[in-house]
Order: C-alpha cells, then sequence, then structure tokens
C-alpha cells in the first residue's frame, strides 16, 4: 500500500509541475500576444486616422501686415552719416541719415561772417535741418538704410521703414521662395512657423496660412537691394524667388497673441524682425494613401 501511495505522490507532482510550467508559458504567450495586438492597434490607427506632410521650407522674417514706407531725397547729396541700422525701430519724426546741403552751410558761415540777425541764421539752421536730416514718417522698423558715404541722387531712396504696430496686430512672416518651387503653393496653405530661437521639438509651431503670393519672380540680389539683408540673407543673388506673405494666425487666449501647436508655449512672442522657418503643406494625406 505504501508503495502505490508513494508512486501516487510522484505522480501528482509531476502532474502538477507540468500544468505549472504549462501556465507559465500560456502566460507569457498571451502577454506577448496582447503587446502584438496593441502594437497592431496603434498601426492601424496610425494608419488610417494618422497624417504625414509634405511640405516646402521657406525662410523669412516677421512684419506687420503693411507694405514698406520708402524714404526718398528731395535733395541730392554724399550720405554723411547712417543714424539707424536694419532692424532698428524708430518713431516717426526721427533722424535716419543725414544728406548735408552744403549751400546752405556756405549761407550759414556766410551770414555768421556778415552779422546777420539772431533770426536770420536761425531760419537758415532751420531750412538745413529740413533739408539735410532724413528723418521717418512712420513708427516702424528699419528694412534698409543706404550705405555711408554713397551719393544720392534726388528723387533716390534712402531707407525703408515698415509701419509698426506695438500692439502686434497682423503680423506676416515675408518669405521668399524658389520660382522653381512657387507652383506647388496657393492662397490658403496651411504654414507652420517656426521662430529661429525656438526649436519645434520643444515648442512646436505657430499656425499660420499663406495670405498674398506676387505675381512675379524677383532675383535675389534684387531682394538684397531693395528689402536688406534680415529678408535677403539665405537666398542666392543669382536665383529667382517669388514673394510670399503668410499671416500668422492669432489667438486671444494666448499671451503672445498668436495660435501655437503647443498651448504651453502661448506665452513665447515674435518681435518683429525675427527671423523663422515656415513649412508650407502642399499636401497632407493618411499614412495608407501614401503607403498605396
Amino acid at each position: 500500500m505504501e508503495l502505490f501511495r508513494k508512486e501516487a505522490v510522484e505522480n501528482f507532482s509531476s502532474s502538477s509541475g507540468m500544468k505549472s510550467a504549462v501556465r507559465a508559458v500560456s502566460v507569457k504567450t498571451a502577454v506577448f500576444t496582447a503587446l502584438l495586438a496593441l502594437c497592431a492597434a496603434a498601426f492601424a490607427f496610425w494608419l488610417f486616422l494618422g497624417t504625414i506632410y509634405e511640405t516646402v521650407t521657406v525662410s523669412g522674417a516677421i512684419w506687420p501686415a503693411q507694405n514698406n514706407g520708402d524714404v526718398y531725397t528731395v535733395y541730392g547729396g554724399t550720405l554723411s552719416k547712417a543714424v539707424v541700422s536694419e532692424g532698428d525701430t524708430v518713431k516717426a519724426g526721427d533722424i535716419l541719415a543725414v544728406i548735408p546741403q552744403e549751400d546752405i552751410l556756405a549761407a550759414i558761415e556766410t551770414g555768421r561772417q556778415n552779422g546777420i540777425s539772431d533770426t536770420e541764421l536761425q531760419s537758415l539752421y532751420d531750412e538745413y535741418d529740413r533739408r539735410s536730416m532724413i528723418r521717418s514718417a512712420v513708427d516702424g522698423a528699419v528694412t534698409y538704410i543706404a550705405d555711408e558715404n554713397s551719393f544720392m541722387a534726388e528723387g533716390a531712396r534712402v531707407a525703408s521703414v515698415v509701419p509698426y504696430d506695438e500692439s502686434g496686430n497682423n503680423r506676416m512672416l515675408t518669405a521668399f521662395i524658389p520660382s522653381d518651387s512657387s507652383g506647388f503653393v496657393t492662397l490658403g496653405m496651411d504654414v507652420q512657423v517656426m521662430p529661429d530661437f525656438a526649436p519645434r521639438d520643444e515648442y512646436g509651431y505657430i499656425r499660420a496660412y499663406i495670405s498674398e503670393i506676387a505675381p512675379y519672380p524677383v532675383t535675389g540680389q534684387s531682394v538684397r537691394e531693395t528689402s536688406g539683408e534680415l529678408l535677403a540673407g539665405p537666398l542666392d543673388d543669382t536665383r529667382s524667388y517669388v514673394r510670399i506673405e503668410i499671416t500668422l494666425i492669432p489667438d486671444m487666449t494666448a499671451q503672445s497673441g498668436l495660435k501655437w501647436s503647443n498651448p504651453s508655449s502661448g506665452s513665447i512672442d515674435v518681435a518683429m524682425g525675427t527671423v523663422c522657418t515656415a513649412d508650407i503643406v502642399v499636401e497632407e494625406c493618411r499614412p495608407y494613401e501614401w503607403l498605396f
């Protein structure tokens, strides 16, 4: 009897061990299967509901949504001093450059020698200031200033000032796209704008759209001559480009007033003249459409 009992116990132990082993293998298999199913579900979700963007990348600078305020000479002469630099902000009436009018300086010197009255002398000083000091007509940001010691003919452009709204209303990104890529873009296309100081991976992007496309191409050199280095910096002088205006979408609930893809970046403001990279979304599709 004892012999049979011992054998039965051994058989029971062996059977329990097998069941334990089988049970262990089954748990691993179940976990592995569940993970595979989860991955498959996630892939299927991305495949049919995800989005792939095809973009064209451009670089530009932030400006108010207004045209440049070009400043021209009325009287010719040599530009002796450029008081401002590109990117500076100025107020209406601020001096941008000085083009001395030698004839008035000569009249002032002659008047001193001849002892003219203080009233007459002050009148000459006022005339010199009016004709020699090149002033801004608006509050704004300087986008171009002529070189010092260059001769300016009558009617020559001395400076360009973009009217500046300190509240930042209707901010635009002015950019230039290569002519051979301009056929891919149309008005209203979504744009993702990334200020150079805010990495996309960390801060996301500002939502925007194309609001204007220039009808004629220009060379990089002409952009450099008319708009200055802030806009022409990355352009090839010999290549053809098309100017585009990109409107930044406002968000009055955000501290910056701009609609960021990452809401936590809403406090990050973008000053006028900030250089940005912009991805123009020329096509978006579901991953399965792209794969098949």
